[in-house]
């Protein structure tokens, strides 16, 4: 089990790191995004 969710934190920070990537290279157009709101 701590196998998994080391394995699912390490594929988070990796999907996080090409997300931002692509975001501040312009790979991914983010104009007009917005933030869900949270539930009460």
């Amino acid at each position: 089990m701590i196998e998994k969710a080391e394995l699912a934190v390490s594929l988070l920070t990796e999907y996080r790191s090409a997300l931002i990537t692509a975001a501040t290279t312009g790979k991914i157009d983010l104009r007009g995004w917005q933030a869900e709101k949270e539930a009460a």
